[in-house]
């Protein structure tokens, strides 16, 4: 598969000053149109929608559709299910040290375990590394997000915000197939037509057309954020801030090495690149998704807003200038 960012020479600065610069850039104009009366901000909603839709689920496919693969490769899915849940602890643990009530402690275990690992973040910096391959194997990590983000972190949500509400298998099962979830079913739409040996159009490549569809809606989706984006609310709880911190950008590496190696022990060795893909993946820093799963329990979802954007800002001015120097 074509790699157009990767059709140019470039060093690892430069790919750091393009991924920085990208997001940095896509966010401003979000957030200058809607302090300029240009963009409401009731429209994110709808346009991240679309952009799932028409963005994320064919790039979800496309990736896998042509990316090598093995049996040691059920690895990538299965850490990235259990990382996760893992965390959650933790989060518990840092809860309990602040004596935060309980919605503000909802949140803060929700924003410890729920990671930027898709396209708006993980992906993107794989995919600019790494080209279609580290995408690929960024893609295959976070195929199993919706097992530990719906199936454990919305029972613990509820079980914080709304004890009281009802959380049936038809809830869940609606929340996997909602169209919200299509670029899980492209994920392994993907893997089938790669095990089908179903050769990808030639125009797709030849017109570099998934990577200007990933370039899109990477920015696109930052846009968004800055849309939402509301610089007198970042100053709110600055301990929890540390405390995610350390959460995200300390214990999860420290975490991750010994439940790779384990995994490679009893599933074999992964690639070079997906191995470095698996360890970038763990420096991510918490979701927006968190922030929805603030709005479906009532948790705080405000100070959720406050710490994801924190945290991804802590995360692009010092994690991963890091990352790019040692595992770029």
């Amino acid at each position: 598969m074509s790699n157009l960012l990767h059709s140019f020479p470039m060093t690892t600065v430069t790919r750091f000053i393009l991924i920085v610069g990208g997001i940095v850039a896509a966010m401003a104009l979000g957030y200058l149109l809607r302090k300029k009366d240009r963009l409401d901000e009731k429209h994110a909603g709808p346009l991240m929608f679309y952009s799932v839709i028409f963005g994320w689920t064919p790039v979800s496919t496309a990736v896998l559709w042509t990316l090598p693969l093995e049996w040691s490769l059920i690895t990538l899915p299965l850490i990235g299910m259990v990382i996760p849940i893992v965390l959650a602890p933790f989060g518990w643990l840092f809860a309990k040290f602040h004596q935060l009530d309980r919605s503000t402690a909802g949140t803060f275990i929700v924003t410890s375990g729920i990671a930027n690992i898709g396209f708006t973040m993980g992906g993107f910096v794989c995919y600019c590394l790494f080209g279609m391959e580290g995408l690929g194997y960024a893609n295959l990590f976070a195929a199993s997000w919706a097992i530990p983000y719906v199936g454990f972190y919305y029972p613990l949500a509820r079980s914080f915000g709304d004890p009281d509400s009802t959380l049936d298998i038809r809830f869940l099962l609606r929340t996997f197939f909602d169209l919200r979830s299509l670029p899980v079913l492209g994920t392994v739409a993907g893997v089938i037509l790669n095990l089908a040996k179903v050769p990808m159009p030639a125009f797709l490549t030849t017109f570099h057309m998934i990577d200007l569809l990933i370039i899109l809606s990477i920015l696109i989706s930052f846009g968004i954020v800055g849309l939402q984006l509301h610089l007198s609310h970042l100053a709110r709880q600055k301990i929890l801030h540390f405390s995610l911190a350390v959460v995200k950008f300390v214990i999860t590496p420290l975490l991750t090495v010994p439940i790779l190696i384990l995994a490679e022990y009893f599933l074999g060795q992964l690639p070079v690149c997906a191995r470095k893909v698996v360890y970038i993946q763990a420096f991510m820093p918490t979701a927006i998704f968190s922030v929805i799963i603030a709005n479906l329990f009532h948790l705080d979802p405000r100070l959720a807003g406050v710490l994801f954007l924190v945290n991804t800002g802590i995360f692009l001015g010092i994690v991963l200038p890091i990352i790019a120097v040692f595992l770029g």
